[in-house]
């Protein structure tokens, strides 16, 4: 599996004990060396932003959290296929993005220097994007309703998960062909 946009590894060291090998990729060297701190089972290298450093369909899976929004528009098509490339045939993609229909999202989202370069993508484009990299979407869940949990929010979420108003949304699909360059 490959973490795309890993950052300081969090979600890697929640995943490594789960997976058979874990990779994770992202930009910034200062992230990848806290990665490494935190999930050491999980194998970090740098990407350039612009080749994954991986064969084709290297992988079964691969997933990227709140990453496309700092990716410029123009250049989405372009990261998706490169995602999409080191994915197997009928491999899975999992997508994890802020949602732009939540207002205290967008609040967040414009307060927050580190995405001061964030242009938030809805899901109805992340599944275009899918779509259009050979990966349709197969589903989708809104989450995060409310800042707070406990079992009885957790039930209300999975029950409401349809309502587009989450503050992030997932997405995921499957590659049935070999992605677009």
């Amino acid at each position: 599996m490959l973490d795309v946009g890993c950052g300081i590894g969090r979600t890697d060291h929640v995943l490594e004990c789960g997976v058979g090998e874990l990779y994770g990729a992202d930009l910034s060297l200062r992230s990848l060396d806290a990665a490494r701190a935190i999930a050491p089972a999980t194998r970090f290298v740098r990407y350039d932003g612009r080749r994954l450093p991986f064969a084709d369909a290297s992988f079964d899976a691969a997933f990227a959290i709140s990453v496309l929004h700092h990716v410029p528009p123009a250049e989405r098509s372009r990261f998706m296929a490169e995602m999409l490339r080191t994915i197997r045939p009928h491999g899975a993609v999992i997508i994890i993005e802020h949602n732009p229909l939540n207002p205290v999202t967008r609040r967040i989202v414009s307060r927050c220097a580190f995405d001061a370069d964030a242009v938030l993508l809805g899901s109805w484009e992340t599944a275009r994007l899918l779509a259009e990299c050979g990966a349709p979407a197969l589903g989708r869940r809104y989450l995060g309703f409310w800042p707070f949990r406990n079992e009885f929010i957790e039930r209300v979420e999975r029950a409401i998960a349809w309502l587009p108003m989450g503050a992030q949304y997932c997405m995921w699909g499957a590659k049935l062909r070999e992605a677009n360059p």
